[in-house]
Formats: structure tokens, sequence, C-alpha cells
């Protein structure tokens, strides 16, 4: 688009509805139902020529679901958890067009349904031992359907000490703006495919007394057919989504934790990770190789809280093979919870040292590395009845 023309905007939209009923029964047993419904519009006005008028989208979905499921002891050894979904999509409409001269690019009205089911088993394999295994089964009318496994292993030699083993698989379908969008800049790919996830993970956590826990963690995760965004060079260089190559990404995670009850809380972790392609090995744009976070709570006078919250992002890839420099972002709230009974008032202030950040850009961006806010201030206040 032109930079700085005011007269491109874009606007969003959603209104979400649910209601809810849940109930509890004796020896952990409960069954919960949700109706649900929403509305998400999204119109966006582009300017690209001096003497043409704009390009706009103007985008509608709607939508309504069911959610149900149950929990209950079965025998000496079992807990099963089992539920049922459903989504109707009956509204996707994506407009895409030029102004003036009228030129559509995009005009489709489509509906979709999706539904799944899925069971848990919590299992005392023996009194330090329990075996959680799942399975869920999705069903899109675009896509077909996938199966989605998961298991745990829970060792607990002591009310001290816990440790997990964790692996599953589980998928993330394309939305309909990446099947079927077009427009000036954009092209369409209605053969996309879903994408695919297998985890592995071991877990050590630890109380040490105090109100401290430690923990570590080590992770691998495998992606095949990730939704990735490209240029087509053979369609005048348009912007597209296509299922990419494999990824690989592992790491390890370290963590402190500290619940004082009614004083100082907190937690403090810091992960180092790669996630490079399978073939080439390729490290990853926008993946940083350390992370850290950090939070603070603590409880001031007449019921204020006070809290802090960090995060440090090292270096990271951009497209062109430059880096977007580490960072570090301080936040600084303050809660004040059911004044007159009624409010929950907070006051947050971002980026509280003003330090100057900025992310790699995507395919669409011209910037290879996008500046990013610098302080800025909220006030939120939240009503009960």
């Amino acid at each position: 688009m032109l930079f700085n023309d005011n007269r491109a905007q874009t606007v969003d939209a959603m209104t979400l509805a649910s209601l809810g009923y849940t109930r509890a029964f004796e020896k952990g047993a409960s069954f919960s139902a949700r109706v649900h419904a929403g509305r998400s519009t999204y119109v966006g006005d582009y300017v690209y020529d001096l003497t043409a008028l704009s390009n706009m989208d103007d985008n509608v979905g709607e939508w309504w679901g069911v959610d149900v499921d149950a929990s209950r002891a079965l025998f000496a050894r079992h807990f099963i958890t089992a539920g049922v979904e459903l989504r109707d999509n009956y509204r996707q409409d994506q407009k895409n067009f030029d102004r003036e001269p009228y030129f559509a690019y995009t005009d489709v009205q489509n509906q979709a349904t999706r539904w799944g089911v899925f069971a848990q088993d919590e299992i005392k394999l023996f009194e330090p031992l329990l075996l959680y295994a799942g399975v869920r089964y999705d069903h899109y009318e675009t896509f077909g359907s996938m199966t989605s496994p998961r298991v745990g292993l829970i060792y607990t030699p002591g009310a001290a000490t816990t440790v997990k083993l964790l692996a599953g698989r589980a998928f993330r379908a394309p939305n309909e703006f990446e099947v079927v969008y077009e427009g000036p800049n954009y092209r369409p790919n209605p053969l996309l495919q879903p994408e695919r996830i297998e985890t592995v993970e071991i877990v050590a956590q630890r109380l040490i007394g105090g109100g401290v826990q430690i923990s570590a963690s080590t992770f691998r995760n495998q992606m095949s057919a990730l939704v990735s965004q490209f240029v087509d060079t053979n369609d005048n260089d348009r912007l597209g989504f296509e299922n990419a190559g494999e990824i690989d990404s592992r790491g390890i995670e370290l963590g402190v934790k500290v619940n004082r009850g009614h004083g100082l809380s907190g937690e403090l972790t810091y992960a180092i990770q790669k996630t490079e392609t399978r073939a080439p090995r390729l490290e990853l744009s926008n993946s940083p190789r350390h992370m850290a976070k950090l939070y603070l709570l603590a409880p001031l006078r007449a019921g204020l809280t006070a809290g802090v919250d960090a995060q440090y992002l090292s270096n990271r890839k951009t497209l062109s093979g430059g880096n977007a420099p580490a960072y570090m972002l301080t936040n600084f709230s303050l809660l004040a919870p059911r004044l007159f009974g009624r409010f929950d008032v907070s006051a947050t202030l971002y980026n509280l040292f003003d330090t100057k950040y900025g992310n790699p850009g995507s395919e669409e961006h011209v910037q290879d590395i996008i500046q990013q806010d610098r302080r800025s201030f909220r006030v939120k206040t939240t009503l009960h009845y």
C-alpha cells in the first residue's frame, strides 16, 4: 500500500455469546454442556495507487456450536472423561474487490461443519504411577478426518517430587482465509492440507521447601506439512500459502516458582531451543534460540497488588538473512480488586523502560524488521454482577 495514506483503514468486530451448565457429583464425577454462537466481521480499505480508488475486503463469519463432556470413576483404577463437540460455520463470506473500476478477486459464500469426539482414561497402575491415555477424533467437512492420540506417564515417588513423560500427536486445519482468499497480491490454494505435529516431553518437578518449586524439562517437536506463506514467482509474485517441508524443534526449559501464600509469589523460566528444517538443515526465521520470562506479584496495603513481568528474547533470523536484535521488555501493573464490592480496576505500564525493538517481517511486509510500540499505558475495569 501507499505509505502513510490516511484513507487506508481496517475495522474488526466480534460478538460472542454462550450458555453453559455444569454439575458435580460424588467421587469426582461431573457433567457439563455449553451452547455458543459468534459473529466476526472484517472490513479493509487499502490504497495502492494515487490515481485509483481503493481495493477492499468485506468479510463476515457466523457460527454456532455445542460442547458436552462428562467424567466419572470406573471400577477401582480408572477415571474416564469423554465428550463431543460440534461447530457449524454456517456463514463464511469473503469478498475482495477494486472499487472503481469494479473488479472482484474473491466473492465466495461458503459454509462448513466440523465435529469431534474425545475420551481419556486416568489409570492407577500402582501407587506412585499414573497413566493418562487419550484420543480425539475430528471430522472436517472440508478436509476429512484426523485422529490425535496422547499419552502421559506420571511418576510421584513422594509428595515433593513428580516426573512426567508426555507424548502426543495433533494438527491444525488451514483456515478459510488461507485456502480461498484471493486479491491483487494474493492467490488461493484449495489443495492446502492440515499441518501436523508430534511431541515428546520429559518433565521433572520438585518442592524444596518454603513454597519454592524447581522444574526442568526437555522436549522434541516434529512438524510436517506446516502451513507457510510464500511468494509465487510464476504468478506475478503473488503471496499464497503452501504446505512446507518437515521441521524439527528441540530444547530444554528450566524454571523456579515461588508461592508464599499471602506474601511474594512469582516464577522465573529459561528456555534454550533450536528449530530448523529437516532437509536441508536450516534454522527458521523469527525463531529465538534463548527465551526467559519473569513475573512477580506482591500484596500492598488496602488490598492493592503490584506485579512486574519481564520477557527476554535473543536475536532472531530475518527472511533476508539478517538478524532482529535481542531485547527485554518489562511491564508494571497495579490491581485493585472488588472496589465497592463490584469493580476490579487495574493499571498497566507496558515497556516500562521504553525499549526500542522490532520483530522480523513476513513475506507480505516491505520491512525486514518491523518496529514495535514503545512505552504505553492501559487502565482496565471489570464489573461483576
